[in-house]
């Protein structure tokens, strides 16, 4: 239904998804945050228009969020993210994403694969998650985020934009007016 704003559900309410949900709510993504720690879902912390879902485990906050195939989920918790990832790799949405540490990343993928879980499913998986842009607070992690989703939500190719070298020159465009 052509209209409908993409639901970017974020599974932890630290501050990195504090930032990433603002980020998203200015590119007319709905946002839905779950956490475990209810103090964490602080409605100051979030734009107003997010929905906020407290459960006891993270795997019931999933369940609450009523996760479907057109949405995009990024899993960011405190300690939790392979409770929440286990819920999570199996469904269908648009994209899935994990903040987390390559190494973290490896154990999870090697666990995973253990476990059964497919290879189609593992590759669905966006870890770590978003555009290396040498990002370290969580408002940069949020641009990084933000570009990743975009980049998925929109179907481009991503990857820098194409340059125009050939008619550059310092001060702005050869031969045009800015």
């Amino acid at each position: 239904v052509h209209g409908l704003r993409p639901r970017l559900l974020l599974v932890g309410a630290g501050h990195v998804n504090r930032a990433v949900a603002h980020a998203a709510a200015r590119v007319d993504f709905d946002i839905c945050v779950g956490d475990i720690y209810s103090a964490s879902l602080c409605p100051d912390a979030f734009p107003l228009s997010a929905r906020l879902v407290h459960a006891a485990s993270f795997t019931d906050v999933v369940e609450a969020m009523a996760v479907r195939p057109q949405d995009f989920v990024l899993i960011a918790t405190n300690n939790q993210d392979r409770e929440a990832l286990d819920r999570l790799i199996t469904q269908p949405v648009a994209w899935l994403g994990l903040l987390a540490s390559r190494r973290k990343v490896q154990a999870f993928v090697r666990q995973m694969r253990e476990n059964g879980v497919t290879e189609a499913d593992i590759t669905r998986l966006r870890a770590p998650v978003g555009h290396d842009i040498g990002a370290e607070t969580a408002n940069q992690l949020a641009i990084r985020v933000r570009a990743a989703t975009l980049h998925a939500k929109n179907g481009e190719p991503g990857g820098a934009v194409k340059q125009v070298r050939d008619t550059w020159q310092p001060g702005g465009l050869a031969g045009g007016d800015e």
